[in-house]
């Protein structure tokens, strides 16, 4: 059993310095008291823990879904780079992002910010009216539908340890767990600006190249007629071997995307991709270009 005990939240707060104490003001602190809530989120089916969050219940759904960073909401990796392989000009923070929804319980919860959005609830309510039967003992059926910016934390009735389901691009799933449900003491960030925040993330889980084995995943192909498997992860090296001529002309018909492990490898991959690209240079053009030079 975890016991709480709260006090009055003082603005002497001993986790920060006396400069930023005395700069503080009563809009930029949470208000006690307060509840925090500490949620974990996973990957689909994997059961990997990859983020771990603290959340104020007087905050909205809405502020805790733009806390969840998913690399399927950039642009990059859902264009079809077969035609540019070296990445000429291509946006590296464009997001895509339009419609997301939040199951908990029996009610699905809408991301209706952005013109435009896609109202998952309806083919989903409908397949579930279709297949009731089919419920296990003790599972609600979804019946109802609210809106992400309008609902607290704290209006909910939640479960410590209940698998919830986050939904967006369509088909991407993340389970989010509450494992935790607290008082706000002193040792807390007393800044509302700071929430959600984040507390924990996983390192990266990073996938090998299908064809040598060896090397970093930085490719993914669909429909590639010479790739053992589709889809298919390839290194940087394989990827243009395969694929590619000398003057990067493409050689067959497939579908490639870039694969990123997470948010954070954009710079990593933007690097390794500049060390390929110095690596592949043809010695015809480094002699013309020191020839140009001279």
């Amino acid at each position: 059993m975890t016991v709480n005990y709260f006090r009055p939240f003082e603005k002497e707060n001993i986790a920060l310095d006396y400069d930023t104490q005395m700069s503080l003001d009563d809009k930029e602190l949470v208000k006690t008291p307060e509840l925090v809530l500490q949620i974990a989120m996973y990957k689909e089916a994997k059961m990997v823990k990859t983020k771990g969050v603290f959340v104020l219940a007087s905050q909205t759904i809405a502020e805790f879904v733009d806390a969840i960073d998913c690399t399927m909401d950039l642009a990059l990796c859902w264009q079809d780079n077969c035609d540019n392989p070296m990445l000429e000009d291509v946006d590296w923070n464009s997001k895509t992002r339009t419609s997301s929804a939040i199951f908990l319980d029996d009610t699905i919860y809408i991301d209706k910010r952005n013109p435009g959005y896609v109202d998952y609830s309806v083919e989903i309510i409908k397949f579930l009216e279709m297949h009731a039967g089919n419920l296990n003992r003790g599972q609600q059926p979804i019946t109802k539908t609210e809106d992400i910016s309008e609902t607290r934390f704290m209006d909910l009735e939640l479960h410590l340890g209940l698998p919830y389901v986050f939904i967006h691009q369509g088909g991407c799933e993340h389970l989010i767990v509450i494992e935790q449900i607290r008082l706000f003491h002193p040792g807390d960030d007393p800044r509302v600006v700071n929430y959600p925040r984040q507390v924990f993330r996983s390192g990266p889980r990073r996938l090998s190249c299908g064809i040598c084995n060896e090397r970093f995943a930085r490719w993914i192909t669909f429909n590639d007629e010479d790739a053992p498997s589709s889809p298919c992860y390839f290194c940087f090296e394989c990827f243009y071997m395969l694929h590619y001529s000398a003057d990067c002309e493409r050689l067959n018909d497939f579908n490639a995307y870039v694969y990123l492990e997470n948010m954070d490898d954009r710079v990593g991959y933007q690097v390794a991709l500049q060390k390929f690209k110095d690596s592949v240079k043809v010695p015809e053009l480094v002699k013309k270009e020191v020839e140009n030079s001279s």
